[in-house]
């Protein structure tokens, strides 16, 4: 003979489920957020790196102008003279430590501090370029 779930059990089922996905769901969302943060530093962190290089190959001088939606590359191997890189949408520029960052033909810049919101999650983070050392993010 089958044995039937009572009431009871169904409703302490519903609860324990509703518990796990109560303590689940928040650390599932902070760690999508942490890592769509992580990405977008990398994004920002690669294409300075490539900028440096691109001064150091051509001795000559780079200019990327930052603004609260994406940032804008001037120097001698970009066709058209500027280039253009949006952060993804829910990613806004707050401030900067200097504006814009220049890059001599010897790969040097003055170091910059980029503070970002994440209009999405509504957190911050920090984006460090000195490139006297290495180029990092947190």
């Amino acid at each position: 003979m089958r044995r039937k779930f009572t009431f009871v059990e169904l409703l302490l089922t519903l609860a324990a489920i509703s518990l796990l996905a109560t303590v689940a769901v928040p650390s599932v969302t902070s760690t999508i957020n942490a890592l769509q943060n992580r990405g977008v530093q990398d994004r920002i962190l690669y294409n300075i790196s490539r900028i440096r290089s691109s001064a150091l190959e051509t001795d000559s001088e780079y200019t990327v102008t930052l603004s609260s939606s994406g940032y804008l590359i001037e120097g001698p191997l970009i066709r058209g003279k500027m280039r253009a890189n949006l952060f993804p949408k829910n990613i806004r520029l707050i401030r900067t430590s200097i504006n814009p960052i220049v890059f001599d033909g010897n790969g040097h810049a003055t170091p910059a501090r980029l503070f970002f919101k994440n209009e999405e999650f509504g957190t911050h983070f920090i984006v460090d370029i000195d490139l006297t050392q290495t180029v990092t993010g947190r």
